[in-house]
């Protein structure tokens, strides 16, 4: 975080040591040195890199307004505003709100507790048949509904056999998009497969081994497919590793399946508490200044102060595996994908591990940890013997010229309808070869 401290510091210890060794000309000759390798890597990182933010607001709206879309609003503004027409619920993902609960008061994070520890049932995902409002990546903000027991589904796939079960974070899913237009809706359009979905945005590994224990064994589908995807899935893992979750390594069920009036009652008390944050956020809204093009206004004394703190050459080497502050459990890793395997032997259903790669392995080309990643998650999941559909390598053999095409506005984020197609199509072939 504070790299350039670092740096002063250790040049300091230097000076100690080579003063006492009267070596003052090399060492001043050596921190020239140090210092034009260091900001030429600087300079060098600002002309040549792709310095897109992840999570940059102004970038999206710029695409918007180019092709004449106009919802700017948060999702906050745009559930307040959406539901004085239609009848709308706030959604609840465990996985974002029990992890990284964004009120101050940390009222969702005790209400969670207070269900856990009083024996209640918490949800993965809720609320139960009803209408809640989608994001707005693709320009266009989708009403989704929740089925019977909280997924992006139409409860008519309950109606059938079930082929195939989708499992994983945001991209399982199908963010941005609605039930009809995730992998799965996909899947039922484009084949006879009956297709289901329980992804759960915001989710890492515990989270979808919660999912496939819950609902697997009620639901009985042929073949399982679960959705790892590259940037954060380790991480969402690291926490989940400290929440109850940890319990469904082992012999652990909260019967969701035939909860729904507890998961009801639970979702009361969470839309009270939603009901607070929202009046919070929307009198708090704050409006970003843009310039004409939809970017966010930069000083120019801010932009030399990310010059002078080594801004883009701290990203190099920050998110290198070296200074990762997150230390992975592979054990744990693959402890997961053992469970995950035996569940699915249980009632004699196939798994699928689904490598989903990042925009950033394709345009941010400073982003080390997709590359130091993906051989090592692949060896543990050859280790289970679980088959691997490997995402970047089918984009590779379908030679798209622009993997980013395949992203929303080819900026970070999700998928388009055209990635999701290529993913759906994917699972289809595997399935018919086998």
């Amino acid at each position: 975080m504070y790299f350039e401290y670092f740096l002063i510091i250790i040049l300091f210890i230097l000076i100690i040591i080579i003063i006492k060794k009267k070596f003052i000309k090399y060492f001043l000759i050596g921190t020239i040195y140090l210092l034009a390798i260091v900001y030429s890597l600087e300079i060098l990182t600002t002309l040549f890199l792709d310095n897109k933010d992840l999570s940059n607001y102004s970038l999206r709206t710029d695409k918007f307004k180019s092709q004449g879309f106009k919802d700017f609003r948060n999702n906050y503004e745009a559930f307040y505003e959406e539901r004085q027409k239609f009848d709308i619920y706030p959604n609840f993902r465990l996985a974002e709100h029990h992890l990284n609960s964004q009120d101050k008061n940390n009222l969702i994070k005790n209400l969670l507790n207070k269900r856990e520890t009083s024996g209640y049932k918490v949800p993965l995902r809720a609320p139960l048949n009803k209408l809640s409002l989608g994001d707005n990546e693709d320009g266009v903000r989708e009403l989704v509904f929740n089925d019977i027991y909280g997924f992006a589904n139409p409860n008519s796939v309950y109606k059938k056999k079930i082929d195939i079960m989708i499992l994983g974070d945001s991209f399982a899913e199908g963010i941005p998009f609605d039930e009809n237009n995730n992998v799965s809706g996909i899947i039922r359009n484009l084949s006879n497969y009956n297709a289901i979905n329980l992804g759960v945005s915001g989710s890492g590994p515990l989270l979808s081994l919660a999912a496939l224990k819950e609902y697997g064994n009620h639901l009985k589908p042929k073949k399982i497919f679960y959705f790892f995807y590259e940037r954060n899935d380790f991480y969402d893992m690291m926490a989940e590793k400290d929440t109850f979750l940890i319990k469904y390594l082992k012999n652990f069920n909260q019967d969701l399946f035939n909860s729904k009036n507890e998961i009801n009652l639970f979702m009361k008390e969470y839309n009270s508490i939603f009901e607070l944050i929202l009046a919070d956020k929307i009198s708090n809204n704050k409006k970003v200044v843009l310039n004409s093009s939809g970017q966010k206004r930069k000083k120019f004394s801010e932009t030399i102060s990310d010059f002078f703190e080594l801004r883009n050459t701290k990203k190099i080497f920050l998110t290198s595996p070296l200074f990762s502050k997150t230390k992975i459990d592979y054990n744990l890793f693959e402890k997961i994908l053992e469970q995950m395997s035996m569940e699915a032997k249980n009632f004699k259903a196939d798994l699928y591990f689904v490598y989903i790669p990042s925009w950033s392995r394709y345009n941010n080309k400073y982003s080390l940890m997709n590359y130091f990643f993906k051989k090592k998650v692949l060896s543990y999941v050859n280790r289970v013997n679980i088959p691997i559909i490997d995402i970047d390598e089918y984009i590779k053999f379908e030679k798209i010229k622009n993997p980013t095409s395949l992203y929303n506005f080819s900026l970070p984020g999700h998928f388009n309808n055209k990635g999701y197609t290529l993913i759906s199509k994917k699972i289809i072939n595997e399935l018919e070869k086998n």
